[in-house]
C-alpha cells in the first residue's frame, strides 16, 4: 500500500501542511479492495470519481493503475477541494506521485457530467461518492451511465444509505446492469427492498457499504419505460 495511503487509514489524520486534522468521510480498506478488484477487471483507460475529500477513494485507484503499467485517465470531479477539504485530497495525490492519472474539475457535478459528455467522453469505470441525496445521487448516475461502456463498472459509495440503496433498486430495473461485488465478498443480490424486509428476522441483513455494478448490455429501454422500484 503506498505510503501516504496506509500512514492516513493507520494514524486516522490528514494534514494540509500546517494543520493536522481528523480523517473523516473516506473508504476503509475493504471497499479500497473492491475497487482494486474492479481496476484489475476492467483495465480502465478513462475512470472518474464523484466526490475527492482528502483523496483516500483516489489513491485506492490511482495505486491499482499504476500496477497496469499503461497510461490512464483518472478524472475527478469535486467543487469543494478547496473549501470544505482545504486541498488536502491533491496534496495527498502529488505526496504519493500520482499526479500524472488526475484531471481534477473543482465543479459540481450536475455541470461537469453533462460536461464530459458534451466532450464525448467514453467511460470504463466510475466511482459515484457525491453528494447522497437520491435526485443528487441519480443525476450523477444518470450521466455516468450514458458514458460508461458494457462491460464498464460504476461503484456507489454508501449503498446501506436509504437514499442511494433505493437508487440501487432503480438501477437494477434497468435489465442491463448486474452485480459486480461488495466489500462484504462475493454478490450479495440484495436489494434495499429485499434488505428491508430481511432485517425482520435479524441484524445479520444489511444492504453492503458499497456495491460495484456491471453494465451488461447497452441500455436500449424503450421512452416511455418503467419498472416499479
Amino acid at each position: 500500500m503506498n505510503h501516504v495511503l496506509k500512514d492516513m487509514l493507520e494514524t486516522g489524520q490528514v494534514s494540509d501542511g500546517t494543520e493536522i486534522l481528523p480523517l473523516r468521510a473516506h473508504m476503509d480498506k475493504r471497499e479500497g479492495d473492491l475497487l482494486s478488484k474492479v481496476i484489475a477487471c476492467v483495465q480502465p483507460t478513462t475512470s472518474l470519481e464523484v466526490g475527492f475529500a482528502y483523496g483516500v477513494s483516489t489513491l485506492f485507484i490511482c495505486e491499482a493503475l499504476a500496477k497496469l503499467e499503461k497510461p490512464a485517465r483518472h478524472i475527478v470531479i469535486d467543487p469543494f477541494q478547496f473549501s470544505n477539504w482545504k486541498g488536502i485530497g491533491l496534496r495527498n495525490v502529488e505526496r504519493a506521485g500520482y499526479r500524472q492519472f488526475i484531471e481534477f474539475r473543482e465543479k459540481r457535478s450536475e455541470i461537469a457530467l453533462p460536461q464530459l459528455l458534451a466532450e464525448k467522453t467514453l467511460l470504463d469505470m466510475a466511482l459515484i461518492d457525491g453528494w447522497h441525496t437520491f435526485d443528487h445521487a441519480l443525476v450523477d448516475f444518470f450521466y455516468v451511465n450514458k458514458m460508461l461502456r458494457v462491460g464498464g463498472i460504476v461503484v456507489l459509495d454508501d449503498s446501506c444509505f436509504a437514499s442511494v440503496g433505493k437508487l440501487v433498486d432503480h438501477i437494477l430495473t434497468y435489465g442491463c446492469y448486474r452485480e459486480f461485488g461488495n466489500p462484504s465478498g462475493p454478490p450479495s443480490r440484495f436489494t434495499r427492498r429485499v434488505a428491508h424486509y430481511a432485517r425482520l428476522e435479524g441484524p445479520k441483513w444489511r444492504m453492503p457499504s458499497a456495491i460495484a455494478l456491471e453494465k451488461i448490455a447497452p441500455d436500449d429501454r424503450p421512452w416511455d419505460w418503467y419498472r416499479p422500484f
